[in-house]
């Protein structure tokens, strides 16, 4: 996590690790103390057309590695390859990518059902949130969405018997 470059209270949290131990291995590591501690703003990571693709692009990526547990916790191995991808796969010439503590706050957000996804007739999903102002339009195509539209679908995830399940997120 600190090779990640994430932010102290994130560390602290998942490793119990003390606010000294963290920094003194940021500076073993990085010789410079830890990122600012202050987390992304959820409206600031979905506000935006941009903002809201790339979100969708890196919870399309987590929600498929994490299957289920995705609903149920925020899990760490899972969220860094799934930045990864998100950084793999991104357009490199459009807006910056989502960092990896706002990759954080949206895989803490989906595991407190704030996040859900829309399905586009584009046949690409993304993700609105219960508090943050919905966008009129998909973030990958432009396309209108519909008003009254269900902001709620069953997300597919297959387990390890290659069965496809469906997750209820709402």
């Amino acid at each position: 996590m600190i090779l990640r470059w994430f932010p102290l209270p994130i560390i602290r949290l998942h490793t119990g690790l003390s606010d000294e131990a963290i920094r003194e291995l940021y500076r073993q590591h990085h010789d410079v103390p830890p990122p600012a501690s202050a987390l992304p703003d959820v409206a600031d990571l979905l506000g935006t057309t941009a903002t809201a693709r790339q979100a969708s692009n890196f919870l399309s990526h987590y929600v498929r590695l994490t299957q289920s547990t995705a609903y149920r916790r925020v899990d760490v191995n899972a969220l860094i390859v799934s930045h990864d991808l998100h950084l793999a796969s991104r357009d490199p010439h459009t807006t910056e990518p989502t960092t990896i503590a706002a990759a954080w706050v949206l895989a803490r957000e989906l595991r407190s059902r704030a996040i859900s996804f829309v399905s586009c007739e584009c046949g690409r999903d993304h993700v609105v949130h219960k508090e943050v102002a919905a966008a009129s339009s998909c973030p990958h195509c432009g396309a209108s969405l519909a008003k009254g539209r269900s902001s709620v679908h069953d997300h597919t995830w297959r387990d390890n018997t290659a069965v496809d399940r469906a997750v209820r997120v709402s």
